[in-house]
């Protein structure tokens, strides 16, 4: 099976995902529309999973006591959030083609009234 890869806009963070990656979770949290303008489809994957090939551009911001957002300084890419136990990687940031379907949406009750809900698997 052939790695996934991904970066932010500029190519300041470059990673690889060698596991399979099983779909889409897509979070319509609070959080998540304040970070990406609107919810953020991810795919999760074990913290070591995620293996950083480039990451000259990589900050991280603590938000929250459990979790750490990674984005690019460069270019402003959201790009991560990990815990202790997994990654989340938004699913914008991969490279093409990732074969990956959305399977399911959480925290829709926050949802944005600008927006219709993505569509279940």
């Amino acid at each position: 099976m052939k790695p996934h890869t991904g970066q932010c806009l500029c190519g300041s963070v470059k990673y690889t995902l060698p596991g399979e990656l099983s779909g889409v979770i897509s979070c319509h949290c609070k959080d998540c529309q304040r970070l990406h303008g609107i919810y953020n489809p991810m795919v999760v994957v074990p913290r070591n999973d995620l293996i950083l090939t480039e990451e000259k551009g990589l900050a991280w911001y603590p938000s929250s006591e459990e979790s750490e957002r990674g984005f690019c300084k460069k270019c402003g890419s959201a790009l991560f959030m990990r815990t202790e136990a997994r990654a989340l990687v938004s699913a914008g940031s991969l490279d093409d083609p990732t074969g990956l379907k959305n399977l399911k949406n959480i925290f829709t009750d926050d949802a944005g009234e600008y927006y219709d809900l993505p569509a279940e698997a």
